[in-house]
């Protein structure tokens, strides 16, 4: 047998009658009996102890009824005897002077102190809690609190305006501000507000005294991760700001410039014979351009080793044969080198010149392709035919852009309100219910009168805050607004949270209704109704994207709209009615197209505007343009293109001799530099022949004076052998008449 079955074996442990306290072991007559269980001041108690004195005794005439003697208890009934007999004991005297005494005093001590300061406390409770709030300060006037009827009255209540210049405005002022709250429903733990009302409210009053507040150290925020929707948003603007450039790009046709460039583009062949030569020439000027360099230093150096020579003078050497040849020898040998490296710079000179003539065929190329793009530039042009397209859905394509960039500044209020409403339900549901706790037959209490209360009343309740008061000093235009059934447990009072508002100023008028149904058979958790008009409508579409055409609106509105959603979604529509409005815009990167967009936005005076929207996660974000407007830009855009066909042919026609003209210039001012190179050269040729040419000259002095040397040798020695001649036959003249 197992452990469990041997402890279920066991038998019951039981306690004797004699254990029991004596109140439970007397005889009692019925009477007697009776004044007992009325001290047991719970029926359940009161009924458990009677059902234990069965046993009769007979003493005398009378009856006396008491627990048979026998009767085993079991523990938890032996328990249970035991503690209201001692309830019993207790409940005999029924008060206590000391701590009456001292309950008493409690009781003055907190009626006085609350009584002397709650209004000072209320006070400053109002104050503080509206400075955290509106971060701005608040003078409260008198506060009256009555404590049995909970009811709070506040007369001149003036919060600051933190945003107003200098703080010297009131956010708002309330004349009188009263709560009443229910006192029985209070004594429970439950906060059941029956009206609370504001009155006399003014808006944007001036303060006799600064509202700025101490600065405070502002907690460093974390960066709110970027939502579904707001992803969804981003998305579908960068798309609609594509579109509205593409559409513009090809809205007119052949008719832009840019495109009837781009058209001709590819048929010219200027740019084609422009880079053939500009990379032909580059590779000419990367090879050449050192060589005048190289033999301008060659020229210098063979310059400098002739230097002598060629300043030599020849008629001081006449005199002297011998210097006579030895610089002749001198100039032949520099003549010599002279002339190797003329050969070598004939060579380098013929390979430049062939060089320089291939780039020049190049050049003529592009002097060619130049006249023939130009030529075709002209036929192509002059046939462009006048058209349009897309003026219908380009101004639908910008509100688009404009829609979705103000749905993104909005939709996130709606989102806070969603969530709220969320968090409100989920926390409702996840309230657990409380359950009966098992009756453990051990209660001790007083005697007294057993109260129920209804337990169809959530913990909090306020089924009603009203406000009411003017926003001009006339009081001709005035604000009212309505707040019914904020509630913690929407399902017990079966209503959803409404708040209603009226607020006029000027020629602006709002109104507006929001409702928040957190209760489980709900069928949308936020709605919203919201009509407006008279009020100034600025959107800047530069901010959103510059140079996208996307129009900036300047106008005066009136606008409805209806909406309901929960936590899959949200879905919106309604109108928006611009009269008198003003459409401006920075424009396209296309200055043809920019020009006749503005002039077309410029047509357009008023505006009247259907919308539908929704976001699904598992869709996203849809959103639909209704109206005349796309008609009406059409028809606008459509004049004012009228005159579009002559300007943007002239203006194709200009950028079209600009590309030609500036490509061929490139490759021009390339080739010119190389054919600048071929002159260097040419130059150095001809340094290195006035070098020779010096040589030459020299050589031919020396040789003169060489022929002059030793014609005079030879006359010399004639003169000299006709005199040795006469002198030997005069001689033997003079020997013959001797004899």
């Amino acid at each position: 047998m197992s452990e469990e079955k041997k402890e279920s074996g066991k038998k019951e442990k039981t306690f004797p009658l004699k254990k029991l306290p004596s109140l439970m072991r007397k005889k009692y007559a019925r009477k007697s009996l009776g004044k007992l269980l009325g001290k047991v001041y719970i029926e359940d108690d009161r009924k458990f102890v009677e059902a234990f004195f069965t046993d009769t005794v007979a003493k005398g005439k009378k009856e006396l009824l008491r627990i048979p003697p026998e009767t085993e208890f079991r523990k938890a009934e032996f328990e249970r005897l035991k503690s209201i007999a001692k309830d019993i004991k207790k409940n005999k005297m029924r008060v206590k002077l000391v701590p009456l005494v001292a309950c008493a005093s409690l009781v003055a001590a907190v009626t006085i102190t609350v009584g002397a300061f709650k209004n000072v406390i209320a006070r400053k409770a109002i104050k503080s809690g509206c400075e955290a709030v509106f971060g701005a300060k608040t003078d409260v006037g008198s506060v009256r609190v009555r404590l049995l009827g909970i009811s709070v009255r506040v007369d001149s209540l003036a919060i600051g305006d933190k945003d107003s210049e200098n703080f010297m405005k009131n956010l708002f002022e309330a004349e009188n501000i009263t709560l009443d709250m229910n006192f029985t429903q209070a004594l429970r733990g439950k906060a059941i507000i029956n009206d609370v009302s504001v009155s006399g409210m003014k808006f944007g009053t001036d303060r006799k005294t600064s509202c700025e507040l101490p600065k405070k150290k502002k907690k460093a925020e974390k960066p709110a991760e970027e939502s579904a929707f707001a992803k969804a948003v981003k998305a579908r603007t960068e798309q609609a700001i594509s579109d509205l450039k593409s559409q513009a790009t090809g809205m007119l046709g052949g008719e832009s410039a840019e495109e009837i460039v781009a058209n001709i583009q590819s048929k010219l062949r200027t740019p084609d014979a422009a880079k053939k030569a500009q990379d032909d020439a580059q590779a000419l000027v990367a090879k050449w351009q050192a060589k005048p360099a190289e033999l301008k230093g060659q020229v210098e150096d063979f310059s400098a080793s002739v230097k002598e020579l060629q300043s030599l003078s020849v008629q001081k050497l006449k005199s002297d044969p011998t210097k006579l040849k030895e610089y002749l020898e001198k100039i032949n040998s520099a003549i010599t080198t002279g002339n190797s490296m003329k050969s070598s710079f004939e060579t380098v000179t013929g390979d430049v010149k062939k060089d320089a003539r291939a780039a020049e065929a190049t050049l003529k190329n592009v002097a060619d392709a130049v006249q023939s793009d130009t030529e075709l530039a002209k036929g192509i042009i002059g046939s462009v035919t006048d058209t349009i397209k897309n003026a219908k859905t380009l101004l639908t394509n910008a509100l688009n852009t404009v829609a979705y960039d103000m749905l993104g500044k909005y939709y996130p209020y709606v989102k806070k309100g969603i969530d709220y409403g969320m968090q409100m339900k989920a926390k409702s549901d996840a309230e657990p219910k409380k359950e009966k706790k098992a009756d453990k037959g051990k209660t001790g209490r007083m005697k007294g009168r057993t109260i129920w209360y209804s337990k169809e009343l959530p913990k909090l309740w306020i089924k009603n805050v009203s406000a009411s008061g003017y926003t001009e000093n006339d009081g001709s235009k005035g604000f009212s607004g309505a707040i019914q059934n904020v509630t913690s447990d929407q399902d017990i009072i079966g209503k959803p949270t409404t708040a209603e508002a009226k607020f006029d100023v000027k020629d602006v008028n709002h109104s507006g209704k929001i409702t928040l149904d957190v209760r489980k058979s709900a069928a949308d958790l936020l709605a919203l109704d919201y009509t407006g008009s008279g009020f100034s409508a600025n959107v800047d579409g530069a901010k959103i994207a510059s140079a996208s055409g996307i129009p900036s609106i300047n106008g005066t509105a009136t606008v409805s709209l209806h909406g309901a959603g929960g936590a899959d979604g949200f879905s919106a529509g309604g109108s928006v009615s611009l009269n008198p409005v003003k459409l401006t815009t920075d424009g396209f990167s296309n200055e043809t197209v920019t020009k006749y967009y503005r002039q077309a936005l410029d047509s357009i005076t008023n505006l009247n505007v259907g919308y539908g929207f929704s976001w699904r996660e598992s869709s996203g974000v849809n959103l639909d343009l209704s109206g005349n407007f796309a008609e009406q830009f059409a028809k606008a855009m459509e004049t004012a293109v009228k005159g579009m066909a002559s300007d943007a042919k002239e203006a194709a026609f200009r950028k079209i001799n600009e590309q030609i003209n500036g490509s061929s210039n490139e490759a021009v001012a390339k080739v010119k530099e190389f054919l600048g190179i071929e002159g260097e050269i040419d130059a150095q040729n001809a340094s290195l022949d006035a070098v020779r040419a010096s040589l030459e000259k020299k050589k031919a002095e020396l040789e003169e004076q060489i022929k002059g040397a030793a014609k005079a040798t030879v006359e010399k020695a004639k003169a000299d052998a006709t005199k040795k001649a006469e002198a030997e036959g005069k001689k033997a003249l003079n020997k013959l008449f001797k004899k």
